[in-house]
């Protein structure tokens, strides 16, 4: 025994002292957690702050149907992520996704998409203590990732802070042009937005006092200039910061000159990022994140940007960081490839001609994937129409690194501006067993894990939803009932795919094949990753057999419910419980994860109870399988040593055979 503790010991000692230059890069081996900062957990009511709109405000004429003082927009932070970041990690995610962190100004800025000074984090969101450092060390101390959202097409409507803002003119006739006794608004030198300090003058966080306006000849109707307008846009811009095209505002989204050159919304002034001051302002500004330690990018709305600017700035954040990950929402609200080649997802993934040129080094969130999943698993449909996810994989360069997801803050399951996630928690099951076992890396919004806000619409669906409290859509804040998720039966499912594709490297990357399926209301496909080989059967709306062919021969094991089969000449049939998987891995540990959780089929013993004959123990798990449970830059000679040591405490019928290790 003391021998195999100072092996232990040993190994702990050498994976300790490993430089980082050895960390994990490959982000394939991750599952994301996608959440709004502000929305998730409120660790420090003292930074709590309303928007000018879909906030609780004191004052009765304003946001009238809105009357709890606690809902405001502004509300979860650094400090409540951190504290929950044990919550995220017993769900089995690896790395989490926030929201972007730079400080904003608009009248609804609590998503950060809005920047004003992108070289500053928002102090709505720190506490003394919770950093954004320190919720990076906090997510790295648990050997986590965190992928941080980036915006680099647009600034928020009142510009870039001290270097090219946005002119206005402030109305004296409108509440926002007046002092607290209905004087005009006079600027404060004396007070500056922050987000966080109200102006004295008027009394409000989001006051107009200092904002610059406009020369003449557009200040002479001041009504006419409070909202973005082609003035503030276009006319009186410094066009080395922003786009001059049109009246500034996209008047569509199927041609290049209005997704590049245009502003996509009312609050998103489009930034000239082929100018030199804007990408020299940019990159130095995400330096700053990139060298405090975030291990990606997720890239807001790059099919607003010319593909040529979107590799200026992926080239300069790799320079940084080569290691970092990137992925980039070329949003797409439909179901087949776009007739302009330049605007589809896949573009983004090359350099030059798509399947002609070198990879760009960028990964795509995969729409047309998403863009399946509505039929069969929001409406019911059969299960075989998700092999539609794949139509397009022969054009990226590496499908792969696809991200994996079903809604957010923006989509639902029909890509499209609408509701979050309403079917059936069977269905929900089933397309999560797709996500984290077919190709690429899966993403999970928050809540979703407990059906948090299902069927509403993701975000604000019309005008009058600026009065109206964002609790009432798909953003509201978790923090009220995240303690009852752990009990609910997704939740549990979630946990064992987590476990199962962290497992198991061919879940993770590798080569994919169509295989086994025999029916609609089943869909398989084997996976090979080096040495790693699995057929996985996915069964909803009843049972479903599977053949599978052309398999390695040996001996496999269901991670699912702990069932061997001995493979001989390539063939494996299985029969698949609705809502539940086969996971057969070759040479593989056995049940992986709890025994039956959700809407997985129970092995032997039922849910809950220990399954122990294809469950080896943890020392016979690393005997006969090292390479997945020990880090790829141990020596093959420590291992060697180590696993010999250990054997010894064994039954003689468990031991490896010597010629194993030679």
């Amino acid at each position: 025994m003391k021998c195999l503790r100072f092996c232990l010991l040993l190994l702990g000692s050498w994976m300790l002292s490993a430089p980082l230059s050895m960390a994990q890069t490959d982000f394939r081996e991750e599952t994301i957690y996608f959440l709004l900062t502000t929305r998730f957990f409120d660790g420090d009511p003292s930074n709590n702050r309303p928007n000018e709109w879909s906030s609780y405000n004191e004052d009765p004429e304003v946001n009238p149907g809105i009357t709890d003082p606690q809902d405001v927009t502004w509300r979860g932070d650094f400090k409540g992520l951190i504290q929950k970041l044990d919550y995220i990690q017993d769900l089995g995610f690896t790395a989490i996704w926030i929201t972007p962190i730079v400080q904003n100004w608009s009248p609804l800025d609590y998503h950060g998409y809005h920047a004003y000074d992108f070289t500053k984090v928002d102090p709505r969101l720190e506490s003394p203590g919770a950093t954004f450092q320190d919720l990076i060390n906090a997510v790295h101390a648990r050997d986590m990732k965190i992928v941080l959202d980036v915006v680099t097409n647009h600034s928020g409507r009142f510009g870039v802070k001290g270097l090219s803002e946005i002119k206005y003119n402030t109305d004296p006739t409108q509440p926002w042009g007046q002092d607290s006794n209905g004087n005009v608004l006079q600027p404060n030198p004396n007070w500056e937005y922050d987000g966080m300090t109200p102006n004295p003058a008027d009394g409000k966080i989001w006051s107009r006092a200092n904002i610059p306006t406009m020369p003449a000849p557009y200040n002479n109707d001041l009504s006419q200039f409070n909202w973005p307008s082609t003035e503030s846009y276009v006319n009186t811009t410094d066009p080395d910061w922003y786009h001059h095209s049109g009246n500034g505002f996209a008047q569509g989204w199927d041609d290049t000159e209005n997704l590049y050159n245009r502003a996509l919304a009312g609050d998103c002034p489009d930034f000239n990022t082929s100018s030199p001051v804007v990408r020299e302002y940019l990159v130095n500004a995400y330096k700053t994140f990139i060298e405090m330690g975030v291990d990606g990018f997720r890239w807001d709305t790059i099919k607003h940007m010319d593909r040529e600017d979107v590799l200026y700035f992926l080239d300069a954040f790799k320079a940084i960081n080569p290691d970092l990950f990137v992925f980039g929402e070329v949003a797409q609200k439909r179901h087949e490839l776009h007739n302009v080649e330049e605007i589809n997802p896949h573009w983004y993934t090359w350099r030059g001609a798509v399947n002609n040129s070198a990879p760009s080094g960028m990964a795509v969130i995969d729409f047309y994937a998403q863009a399946s999943f509505h039929d069969p698993f929001e409406y019911g449909g059969s299960f075989s129409g998700v092999q539609a996810a794949d139509r397009y994989d022969h054009l990226y360069a590496d499908a792969s690194t696809n991200l994996l997801w079903l809604d957010n803050h923006d989509f639902g399951p029909n890509n499209d501006w609408n509701k979050r996630y309403g079917g059936t928690d069977e269905n929900l099951a089933a397309c999560l067993n797709f996500m984290f076992t077919w190709r690429g890396i899966p993403i999970v919004y928050y809540g979703t894990e407990m059906r948090f806000k299902s069927g509403t619409f993701a975000d604000i669906h019309d005008s009058e939803g600026i009065k109206k409290s964002i609790n009432e859509t798909g953003r509201a804040y978790y923090g009220d009932v995240m303690d009852q998720a752990p009990g609910h039966k997704i939740y549990q499912h979630i946990k064992k795919l987590n476990a199962m594709r962290k497992a198991v490297p061919a879940l993770q990357k590798g080569s994919w094949r169509w295989d086994g399926s025999q029916s609609g209301n089943g869909v398989g496909f084997v996976r090979v990753h080096g040495d790693s080989e699995v057929a996985v059967g996915l069964a909803k709306d009843g049972s479903a057999s599977f053949h599978f062919s052309g398999l390695t021969d040996g001996l496999y094991r269901d991670a699912v419910t702990g069932k061997e089969y001995m493979v001989s000449g390539g063939s494996l049939s299985c029969t698949v419980a609705s809502g539940s998987a086969a996971v057969f891995v070759r040479n593989g540990p056995g049940m992986i994860g709890a025994n039956g959780p959700g809407f997985f089929e129970a092995g032997e013993g039922g849910p809950g109870k220990p399954f122990v004959s294809a469950s080896p123990s943890p020392v016979a798990m690393l005997i006969r399988c090292p390479s997945a449970y020990l880090p790829a830059w141990v020596p093959v000679a420590l291992t060697a040593f180590i696993i010999r040591q250990m054997a010894v405490f064994l039954p003689p019928a468990a031991r490896p055979s010597a010629v194993r290790f030679r």
